[in-house]
């Protein structure tokens, strides 16, 4: 029995032995994956910040400048339509063509003037909030992951020597045993005579 419970101890310890080894490889691969993803927050925030803002920002100026430029075109336009009409040498259909034309160009510079405020006011900021908060949950996370495996590798170490000292109290147990049983007399259980050839 104490052989069996010796047998059963070392295979536990073997086993949280193993455990433990599972745990460490565990713990640096849940900590690589948490770094991983606070250097993509911090990416993801700076490529915002240094390349996406910035562009959009060039795009909605560059919006508002094409706007200007064609309102200009389609005013100086009217104001020739218009000089063209007083004299006689432009239909009131085409004069109210370019009038349409002029009104189109100032509606669509006023949008672009309002998309940008927008995007200062609104996107901007909201974005921004969205990356840095991303930095901030990734950097939390980083250190649950890094508190939880240290916990864990407690609990694994402290199965471990566990383990190990229960396996070394059945080994105990069991030198004990053997010596106890050589240091005893031993009774056949029938009566008789041994004989060596």
């Amino acid at each position: 029995e104490q052989v069996i419970a010796s047998e059963a101890a070392a295979a536990n310890f073997v086993n949280a032995e193993q455990e433990y080894s599972i745990q460490q490889s565990q713990n640096k691969s849940d900590i690589a994956k948490a770094e991983q993803e606070l250097l993509f927050a911090k990416i993801d925030l700076e490529k915002y910040i240094e390349g996406d803002w910035p562009q959009q920002l060039q795009k909605a100026d560059e919006s508002i400048e094409l706007a200007k430029e064609e309102l200009t075109q389609a005013k100086d336009k009217l104001e020739w339509s218009e000089k063209l009409s007083d004299k006689g040498f432009l239909t009131r259909t085409e004069l109210e063509a370019d009038q349409l034309q002029h009104n189109r160009r100032t509606i669509l510079l006023q949008q672009e003037l309002r998309a940008k405020k927008m995007l200062e006011e609104y996107d901007y900021p909201k974005e921004l909030a969205t990356y840095e908060s991303a930095v901030v949950e990734s950097e939390s996370e980083l250190a649950r992951v890094k508190l939880q495996a240290n916990a864990f590798i407690v609990n694994k170490e402290s199965a471990r020597v566990a383990a190990q000292s229960k396996l070394k109290l059945e080994g105990e147990k069991l030198l004990k045993l053997e010596n106890q049983i050589l240091k005893s007399k031993l009774y056949a259980p029938d009566a008789g005579i041994i004989v060596y050839a």
